[in-house]
């Protein structure tokens, strides 16, 4: 189901997939390019809130709209790792079938 955008973000869990989050309701869609990957990202998880990273970004997600949570807060003007860090970190968590 397309929607505007969608943030594909690595949450501290030992499950081993990405999980799907709305911008924060806060972010005006003007801003919406500056969401770059390697940012940290709070997101609500459970009864509990933390701190997640950014790995991606795209308009469609494998469940519906009404079913994703919107993130709480951009934490970060400036990603905290770059694209390069965080390509080799996905390989690794493939390579080595653990959570990223």
């Amino acid at each position: 189901m397309p929607v505007d955008l969608i943030l594909h973000i690595a949450v501290p869990t030992p499950l081993r997939r990405l999980f799907d989050y709305l911008p924060p309701e806060s972010l005006p869609k003007e801003q919406y390019q500056n969401l770059k990957t390697g940012i940290r990202v709070l997101v609500p998880l459970g009864n509990r809130e933390v701190v997640a990273i950014l790995v991606s970004t795209s308009e469609k997600s494998g469940l519906a709209k009404n079913k994703l949570k919107a993130a709480l807060a951009i934490l970060d003007d400036a990603p905290i790792l770059p694209t390069a860090i965080i390509k080799l970190l996905r390989w690794s968590a493939d390579y080595y079938h653990h959570p990223l």
